[in-house]
């Protein structure tokens, strides 16, 4: 048997704005994930990395599904997260049916990355759902 050295490598690519935006309270994180999202007809996921300031530093998208289902591992995100040195994370999916109401899929995926970040030092500031023309819910902290 074989052992292998690995390394990880950090891709980083220009992306559009909104880096450096300042996140405050969840309408914030929803103006950015909408915008990241755009008029997306599948459900997608992504998480957003911030520093200390709670400015955007990078984000990467974590999954690509149907009109029902999106995949969202949180060892994907704390992966990317930790390359990226963030300090914390947002993570967002739209919901192209329109309903805001979280899933219990939501639900039990916000946990466990909840305490899959507090395992390693990291702090999940949000879970925000987007809908249509802007809506959104907060999965952790009401509308």
């Amino acid at each position: 048997m074989s052992a292998y050295r690995f390394k990880l490598a950090l891709v980083r690519e220009e992306a559009p704005e909104p880096f450096g935006s300042q996140v405050n309270r969840p309408s914030d994180a929803a103006a950015l994930a909408a915008c990241l999202l755009g008029q997306e007809f599948q459900e997608v996921s992504l998480a957003m990395f911030f520093n200390y300031q709670n400015q955007l530093i990078g984000y990467i998208e974590i999954g690509r599904g149907g009109i029902a289902h999106s995949p969202m591992e949180p060892r994907e995100i704390l992966v990317a997260a930790l390359a990226a040195n963030a300090a914390s994370v947002i993570v967002a999916h739209n919901h192209p049916s329109g309903s805001l109401e979280p899933s219990v899929q939501d639900r039990a995926i916000t946990s466990r990355l909840k305490k899959a970040c507090d395992l390693v030092g990291l702090e999940l500031l949000d879970h925000i759902l987007v809908g249509a023309g802007g809506a959104y819910r907060s999965v952790l902290g009401g509308p």
